[in-house]
């Protein structure tokens, strides 16, 4: 191998130590699920929307499971809803489950819609799965 081509095939190998490296350090600092930002996660970790939920609550009602979907929504607005809301599985985030709320409530009827991101983790010291809020958005004031 030439001297360029071994010179190339290190800044390759480098840059992907390097994304490996900051998705890492993101998946562990952040809600950033190890299966975005450099897809490292199917080495790593289960996917996300296994263990992720985004629910819907209206003005304090039963939460509606929103991703993965408790029952059938045939209305493209709500195929558009869920779609977005899966985008918010791998980094959800208050601003964005805000955003998602305010995008929910004409479809619910107005009123105060607070979309929830939450995660199944295992406890293994306690040996059971406890159901974790990772984050809030809400239109209430």
């Amino acid at each position: 191998m030439s001297k360029a081509g071994r010179d190339r095939a290190l800044v390759l190998v480098g840059l992907i130590v390097v994304v490996a490296g900051i998705q890492t350090y993101l998946s562990h600092t952040t809600l950033l699920s190890p299966w975005k930002g450099g897809g490292f996660g199917m080495y790593s970790a289960p996917h996300p929307t296994q263990m992720r939920s985004i629910f819907l609550e209206v003005d304090g009602h039963d939460p509606i499971r929103l991703v993965p979907r408790d029952a059938e929504r045939a209305s493209h607005e709500w195929e558009l809803l869920e779609r977005h809301a899966n985008l918010l599985l791998g980094f959800p985030s208050p601003r964005r489950l805000h955003g998602l709320a305010r995008i929910a409530s004409p479809l619910l009827g107005g009123g105060c819609v607070t979309a929830i991101a939450t995660e199944v983790r295992f406890v293994p010291r306690e040996g059971r799965f406890d159901n974790t809020v990772l984050a809030r958005g809400s239109t209430c004031r």
